[in-house]
C-alpha cells in the first residue's frame, strides 16, 4: 500500500467550523434583497451550499445575475463580522503539527474561500496556517470543486503524485473533486453537515486524529 505523503485540506467544515458564521449571514442578506425561503428550504439550502464557492452557491439558488455581486459582497462582509462564531475543530492543531513533523510529508490547502478571505482570516488568525506549504483558493482556478482543477493545481505546486496524496474534506463536491483528480479522499464526518453524501470516502474520519493512521 502506497504511503501517503501529501495531505491537502479543505478549510470550512474540515479545519474550522464556520457554519454559524456563513450560513445565517447568507439568508439575512438574501432577505434584504427580497429572496424569501421557508424554514424547510433554509435548512435544506444551508446544508447543500455550505463550503462551496460563493459564486457557485448563488447560482445554485437562482439569484439573478445582476444581484449576485452585491449579495456576495454583503454576505462576506456580514459573515466576517461574526468571526466569534468560528471554532477550530478539536485535535486539528495537534494533528497538523504531527503530520508536518513527519519526514517527507507536505501539507496543502484547497479551499472555496477567495484569496482575500484566506489571507485576511485564515493566515492572520490561525497560527497553524504556517504549516501549509501551498494553498489554492477559489481565486486561483476558473473551475471550482467538484471539478478537479484546484486539487490538480495544489498537487502541481507540491510536486505531488496522486497515488500518494489524500484530500480531506466534508462535502460531496470535495469527494468528487478528489476522485476526479485521481487522489484518495478522507471524509471529515466529524464536521460534515451532510455526512450521508460522503459515505463513498476512501477513509471515513469520525475525529481528526484518525487521519494519523490512514
Amino acid at each position: 500500500m502506497t504511503k501517503i505523503s501529501n495531505y491537502i485540506f479543505d478549510i470550512d467544515g474540515t479545519i474550522l467550523d464556520t457554519f454559524d458564521m456563513y450560513m445565517p449571514a447568507l439568508f439575512d442578506v438574501l432577505k434584504k434583497h427580497n429572496y424569501v425561503f421557508t424554514l424547510g428550504e433554509v435548512y435544506q439550502i444551508q446544508h447543500q451550499l455550505f463550503g462551496i464557492a460563493a459564486d457557485d452557491a448563488l447560482k445554485q439558488i437562482s439569484c439573478l445575475h445582476d444581484d449576485r455581486d452585491d449579495i456576495k459582497r454583503e454576505w462576506i462582509d456580514l459573515a466576517y463580522k461574526r468571526l466569534d462564531r468560528v471554532k477550530v475543530y478539536a485535535q486539528i492543531p495537534q494533528v497538523l503539527n504531527e503530520l508536518a513533523g513527519r519526514d517527507n510529508v507536505h501539507l496543502g490547502i484547497v479551499t472555496s474561500k477567495v484569496a482575500d478571505e484566506y489571507h485576511q482570516y485564515f493566515l492572520n488568525h490561525c497560527p497553524f496556517a504556517t504549516l501549509f506549504t501551498t494553498a489554492v483558493t477559489a481565486s486561483d482556478t476558473e473551475a471550482h470543486k467538484p471539478a478537479p482543477d484546484p486539487i490538480l493545481l495544489a498537487m502541481e505546486k507540491l510536486h505531488a503524485d496522486p497515488s500518494n496524496t489524500v484530500y480531506i474534506g466534508d462535502m460531496k463536491t470535495d469527494l468528487q473533486a478528489a476522485h476526479a483528480a485521481g487522489t484518495k479522499f478522507a471524509g471529515a464526518l466529524y464536521g460534515s453537515v451532510n455526512p450521508e453524501a460522503i459515505q463513498q470516502a476512501d477513509y471515513k474520519l469520525t475525529k481528526p486524529e484518525e487521519l494519523l493512521i490512514i
